[in-house]
């Protein structure tokens, strides 16, 4: 059982390697990767020798930078130059997100789709065809073919998604609030995609057949609270595939379980088997079949007021929790770009407004979201109560 918070996020991203990568947004495809990476340690990047290292050698860089603007007053920072430091500045943005839990993988499947053309993307063509093998003769007797799991067409609409800062380019190049940027740059980049997973899933609106009530039956608390998530995981693995007609847990997935973090302090040694009865001691149950825990209470952002209205990075509310069958046949998520920084022809590009940290690809999660059809309970998320 994997379980995730802020502190064993960090250490499960040990020995991953961040590049920094930036893209033209026009035919995205890739224009400079840069030439160090960010291996994650197991402790947080932000003030560690390790970003001060590479702190010094970006420094070296902007200087060169600043020196080559200087020498070419009237076509500005010299254009190679300018990638290179971008690409540097993106690779630490991206090691800094690491600092932050990100659990947009506990509830999609990610596929990386770079060179992706058009406006959409087939879900049927994000997952694996179908086919059974028959025995033939090779005399013209042809093999069965691979056919597509969805008959339907149901699209993933691809998109920008993106935000900014006028002085952006200045702040970074010409420091004293480098830090500041480019912290903000990757705790908006986490909270953007946590947001793709709390967001639908925490608005959703559940009926009876996608909820679970508290037991009040058991002989104690954790007897109760242990009834109660056993019974959530019952009613999710009977869920069906709205697209597919089929149950969601016939194949290969994952029970996740989201929790307030408030709330895992008593729930996580339950569903370990640790139960406590009425006369306060510890019985050994049967471990609940569930593979990751996630601890989330919202962003750091969450309720802050922006632009003239609040923010809202919720996360899992008191009291509640989420059971989710993760199959390959669940959400999904396309990566066409992954986040990156403009810089074009030597100038840093900031497309309509602000734009100055974008992305490109869409997400798909109307199949695991509560529905019904024909009767039938749908989707692949289950709402339980603790009291």
């Amino acid at each position: 059982m994997k379980i995730y918070n802020s502190e064993k996020w960090i250490e499960e991203q040990k020995g991953k390697r961040v590049y920094g990568r930036i893209y033209d947004a026009d035919t995205m495809s890739l224009v400079l990767q840069s030439r160090d990476t960010a291996e994650a340690k197991g402790k947080r990047w932000f003030n560690s020798s390790e970003r001060q290292n590479f702190l010094d050698k970006h420094d070296l860089k902007r200087k060169a930078l600043l020196n080559s603007k200087m020498a070419n007053a009237a076509t500005g920072y010299d254009p190679a130059m300018l990638r290179d430091f971008v690409a540097d500045t993106m690779m630490d943005i991206g090691r800094t997100a690491l600092d932050y839990p990100n659990y947009l993988a506990t509830m999609y499947n990610v596929v990386s789709k770079p060179g992706q053309k058009g406006s959409e993307i087939k879900l049927r063509d994000l997952l694996r065809p179908i086919v059974k093998g028959k025995e033939f003769n090779g005399s013209g007797d042809l093999p069965p073919i691979m056919e597509h799991r969805l008959g339907n067409v149901e699209e993933v609409p691809l998109r920008f998604f993106g935000f900014g800062d006028k002085s952006a380019i200045r702040e970074i190049i010409q420091s004293p609030n480098y830090d500041l940027v480019t912290e903000a740059a990757a705790v908006a980049i986490v909270n953007s995609d946590n947001d793709l997973v709390f967001g639908p899933m925490v608005g959703a609106t559940y009926d009876p057949a996608h909820s679970q009530l508290f037991d009040t039956t058991g002989v104690s608390q954790d007897v109760k609270i242990y009834n109660t998530i056993k019974g959530a995981v019952k009613k999710a693995i009977q869920l069906k595939n709205p697209l597919t007609g089929r149950v969601l847990s016939n194949g290969s997935y994952e029970v996740v379980l989201y929790l307030n973090k408030y709330d895992a302090l008593d729930v996580v040694p339950v569903i370990q088997g640790n139960v406590t009865d009425a006369n306060g001691a510890v019985t050994k149950y049967a471990a609940l079949p569930i593979d990751t825990v996630v601890e989330y209470n919202g962003a750091e952002d969450n309720g802050a007021s922006y632009m003239g209205s609040t923010l809202n990075f919720t996360g899992v509310p008191a009291g509640n929790f989420f059971v989710l069958i993760k199959a390959r046949d669940g959400a999904q998520l396309v990566k066409v770009v992954d986040w990156t920084m403009d810089a074009d022809s030597g100038n840093a590009r900031i497309k309509g407004d602000e734009k100055y940290w974008w992305n490109y690809g869409g997400n798909y999660n109307a199949n695991i979201l509560p529905t019904t059809q024909g009767g039938e309970a749908c989707g692949a998320i289950v709402k339980g109560f603790l009291s």
